[in-house]
């Protein structure tokens, strides 16, 4: 079972929809060629999202799916809150069954229509469940945001970020500090150092203000930029500005 998942929102046709996907990198993806979709028809707010006691009601109806028979051999994905509809996500190596019957209360069962995709190059799960890089660290970003916010933070100054990445040769980091310049990302500060196990860091400040969506999309971009040359980012960290 995953363990880590991003959660975010965005509008499609319209309304909002929020998902919960499971972190699977693209190369640690198991060898799963079928999508199976159960979903939950809700009641909803004015947004199209469930209320607060529907939300509960599919949360539950998902815990029970994950722990049903019929999906032991599947994988959880999440769900996906869109339109009317909480619609809980699982991979399988072969198609699901078209219904399966959940628990649903203490003496209750509830049927629950299974829809199959055949998505072996998980098309569709990059266009409709995946989040973007952006998203991703706008999640993650999350505790951090929290933490300025308690503090009386001013995101929205300008003050001194710390961005980490970590490379297996002194190569490949060189290699992404060029690329930072060709960006027009222009470190006002740069710390390279090697740590116990070999591995190359390079710890660039940038002057920069830390609103959730500036610091998502920079977390983005170094983040596009480290893997280009087989590295890994690392995260950020800053000082207070109130």
């Amino acid at each position: 079972m995953n363990e880590s998942f991003t959660v975010y929102d965005r509008i499609v046709d319209g309304f909002p929809r929020v998902a919960v996907c499971a972190d699977l990198s693209p190369k640690g993806r198991p060898d799963l060629t079928h999508v199976l979709l159960i979903p939950i028809k809700c009641e909803t707010n004015p947004s199209g999202l469930p209320t607060g006691n529907e939300l509960a009601r599919a949360a539950k109806l998902e815990d029970n799916l994950v722990a049903n028979p019929a999906f032991q051999r599947a994988t959880h994905i999440g769900h996906i809150c869109h339109k009317g509809f909480y619609t809980v996500v699982f991979r399988n190596d072969e198609p699901g069954p078209t219904s399966v019957e959940v628990k649903a209360g203490f003496f209750k069962k509830e049927t629950l229509r299974v829809m199959t995709i055949h998505d072996p190059n998980w098309d569709w799960h990059e266009a409709e469940i995946a989040p973007t890089k952006t998203e991703f660290h706008r999640c993650r970003n999350h505790p951090i945001h929290e933490s300025l916010r308690q503090n009386g933070d001013r995101s929205e100054m300008p003050r001194p970020v710390d961005f980490a990445a970590i490379f297996k040769t002194e190569a490949q980091r060189n290699a992404y500090l060029q690329s930072l310049k060709e960006a027009n990302l222009n470190p006002t500060s740069t710390d390279l150092s090697t740590d116990d196990e070999g591995r190359f860091w390079a710890i660039v400040g940038l002057e920069t203000a830390v609103t959730e969506d500036i610091a998502a999309n920079l977390c983005a971009e170094l983040e596009e930029l480290a893997e280009k040359h087989e590295g890994e980012f690392d995260g950020w960290e800053t000082i207070l500005v109130r």
